[in-house]
């Protein structure tokens, strides 16, 4: 029997998510990633300021980076963010259904944080890793 073609689509759109990069950037950000095992880490770019802030992490994580000078830093992210140093290009997370991810499981609270007109990046940051 052959497949709906609304479900080829649905797979070959899963498969293309699955080849697509991000980057993330920031001390923190890039701390976080390295200590989160479900976190596919693919490229770590650091300056060897940041790596040795980030030295824990790392090692933890078994990747190892590429040590760059910071006026060279040559990521493919906005000229103008500020990376403090490390940037990690990993995939997105699979979280599952937005349904299936706000259900709380017995005895946790769900997986929900809304942030509306969020103005210092900081904050943001806070906020998700407290959540």
């Amino acid at each position: 029997m052959k497949k709906p073609k609304w479900v080829i689509e649905k797979e070959q759109s899963r498969r293309a998510d699955a080849t697509q990069t991000l980057w993330l950037f920031g001390l923190h950000a890039v701390r976080d990633a390295l200590l989160n095992p479900a976190r596919a880490k693919l490229r770590l770019v650091t300056t060897r300021n940041a790596a040795e802030k980030l030295a824990e992490a790392i090692e933890s994580s078994g990747v190892t980076p590429e040590i760059m000078d910071a006026r060279k830093f040559d990521v493919p992210i906005d000229p103008g963010s500020v990376h403090q140093g490390a940037a990690l290009e990993t995939r997105a997370l699979d979280w599952g259904p937005l349904e299936e991810t706000c259900l709380a499981q017995e005895g946790q609270m769900p997986l929900v944080v809304l942030l509306d007109r969020v103005t210092d990046p900081h904050n943001v940051g806070a906020v998700l890793r407290s959540a």
